[in-house]
């Protein structure tokens, strides 16, 4: 499927399409894709799990009904989800399937 399926070209022929992708759980998306034993659990990303120090960078939908916000204490975090998942970034995976969404939306015709 490609965008013109999707739009009725001759109804919007001079507006434009914007393409939203709501990316804020992304690095948590990219953890659970590679550790398959924590795909059904509230994830967290941040900081350094063990000494309980830093903020959440990203959570998951399960996390996020717990009430976990981005940019929470780690320790905050768990207060609110004791069963919470907290793992480190991984800069280099996120950068790598940041790459390929770039891609994604580069193939998508603007005419």
């Amino acid at each position: 499927m490609n965008i013109n399926e999707v739009i009725n070209r001759d109804k919007y022929k001079n507006d434009r399409v914007i393409l939203h992708s709501d990316c804020n759980g992304f690095y948590a998306s990219v953890e659970c894709l590679y550790n398959p034993k924590i795909r059904n659990k509230p994830v967290a990303v941040g900081g350094d799990v063990e000494n309980r120090h830093g903020i959440i960078l990203a959570k998951n939908v399960l996390a996020k009904k717990y009430g976990i916000k981005t940019g929470y204490a780690i320790w905050q975090a768990s207060q609110k989800c004791p069963q919470l998942v907290t793992v480190p970034p991984h800069f280099d995976l996120y950068k790598k399937f940041s790459e390929r969404a770039k891609k994604f939306t580069a193939i998508i015709p603007t005419e």
